[in-house]
């Protein structure tokens, strides 16, 4: 539960301040739906599949972290009524 409090106290703007930890391996497993679409939009953008999956990521995570901030005071002003 801690680190779920550490998440929601990130902003983008955090996110996209230079941080100094080094980059870190990420291994994940994808869908073949998913890796499908993922090589359409690496042929589509020219970029290799990598790369577009950690545009995704990394724009994924700036957005979960605006909506969590976003969500807080909805859920206060919810249970203040």
């Amino acid at each position: 539960m801690n680190e779920l409090n550490e998440f929601k106290k990130l902003t983008a703007a955090k996110l996209l301040q230079k941080s100094e930890r080094k980059s870190e391996m990420l291994s994940v497993r994808l869908s073949p739906e998913l890796l499908d679409l993922l090589d359409l939009l690496s042929a589509k953008t020219g970029k290799a599949k990598g790369v577009v999956a950690k545009i995704i990521l990394e724009n994924g995570v700036v957005q979960m972290a605006d909506y969590m901030d976003c969500l807080d005071p909805l859920q206060k002003l919810t249970l203040t009524r």
